[in-house]
Formats: structure tokens, sequence, C-alpha cells
């Protein structure tokens, strides 16, 4: 697990302890939300924030939508001015319920459990490892391109500014540089390490299925029943 992982892991959330193939599968119903006309979809988005606030996830659906929100302040100001405000509304929901929805896995699931969690519904497990793979080397190389920056700064050098164009460009080319064979070196060792484990095997086998604990089927009823019934409703 990577620092990055580490420090963005909600482990006081009641989520951390459900089952990731319930988490998966209430993202998933939850982002079909999305469809509902703007009454349904703002009663759902309330519902859907303060849920995730009650989950303890209040500091990572912020820290989202902070990202998001230069996005949507954009989109939503060209949306105003050529179609309507309500549609403009509605736009700016939708953007902002598919950027969170999956917050309840991201932020409380780590990579194996995403993996473990896909090979139980039958994923072959070459495939949940390459997404494992992906999903922790996201964190490590951010990682790694935050101590290039660091190491290029303690040399005095500034790769995002400069006096004249040409001046950035080379600073920029130093940076990028080992950043590109870092991330082909870790691409490359992966892919060693799925041969070292196995994974081309055709006789490979993933664990076992296991049954659903009541929280977990609560939380993907709860996650298809809200859409189901405001969808009904409007």
């Amino acid at each position: 697990m990577s620092r990055r992982t580490r420090e963005t892991l909600v482990v006081g959330s009641f989520l951390r302890e459900v089952d990731a193939r319930a988490k998966i599968v209430a993202a998933l119903a939850a982002s079909t939300a999305v469809m509902l006309p703007l009454p349904s979809l703002a009663i759902f988005c309330v519902g859907f924030l303060a849920f995730l606030s009650l989950a303890g996830l209040r500091d990572s659906l912020g820290a989202q939508l902070v990202r998001l929100a230069p996005l949507v302040a954009v989109l939503f100001a060209v949306d105003a001015m050529l179609v309507g405000v309500e549609h403009a509304i509605l736009i700016a929901l939708r953007l902002g319920l598919v950027a969170t929805t999956f917050l309840l896995l991201s932020a409380t699931t780590t990579a194996d459990e995403v993996a473990t969690a896909l090979q139980r519904v039958g994923v072959s497990p070459r495939v949940a490892f390459t997404f494992a793979a992906a999903h922790r080397a996201l964190g490590s190389i951010r990682d790694e391109w935050d101590g290039i920056l660091d190491a290029q700064r303690a040399r005095g050098i500034e790769p995002l500014r400069g006096a004249r164009p040409s001046a950035r460009v080379r600073r920029l080319v130093a940076f990028v540089v080992p950043a590109v064979v870092l991330v082909t070196e870790r691409a490359w060792n992966l892919n060693l390490a799925a041969q070292v484990r196995g994974l081309e095997s055709p006789h490979r086998r993933g664990p076992s299925p296991a049954p659903l604990a009541w929280r977990d089927r609560l939380l993907v009823v709860g996650a298809v029943a809200a859409p189901l019934a405001l969808g009904l409703w409007s």
C-alpha cells in the first residue's frame, strides 16, 4: 500500500467493514440516479451527501468537491448562458454525483480488497491483479513525481517556472524524462510480477465466493431502491 493510499483510506468509517462487492454494486446503482429529472435528482443528491457524511467521508467528499468546483463553475456558467439555469443546475448535479459516487468504495477499500471482490464475482485473476496494480500504482507514481519535483527544487530548478519559454521547456524536459523512465520501469515490474504469480496459467483460480453479510445486503438494497423509488415518484 502506497503512502498516499494510507493517507486517503478512511479507516474509521463503518463502510470499511462492508464487503467490497456490495460497495461496487451500490456505487453503480447510485450512479444511475443521474438519469432522474431535476427534482428527484436533487433529493437523491442531498440524501447521498448526507449518507457519505454519516459514513465518516466528509473530508474526502469535501476534497473531491473542491477539486471539481472549477470545472462545475465553468460548465454551469456556459450552460446557464446558452441553455438555461435549470439545465445548468441539472448538469452540475449530474457531474457532482458521478464524481462522488465511488467515494464510498475508493475511500474505504484497498486495491487488494477490490481485486478479491472482482475475482469472487467471476473476473479472471489476471484482470483483477491488473486493476489492483493500476489502482495502487496511481498513488505510487504520484509520490514518485512529487519526489522528482522535490529533488529538482533542491537543486534550484523550478520545472513549472521560468523567465523565458525556452528555459521553461528545458526544465520541463528535465522533470518529465525521469518520470517517464520510472513509470515505464514500474509497468515492466508489474508485468513480471504477474508472470511470477502464475496469473497467465489457465488453471489459476480465484478465492471462493463468500456470502454477503446483512449490512452488505442492506447497503445494496438501499442503493438500488432509492433511485428506483425516486424514478417512480417523478
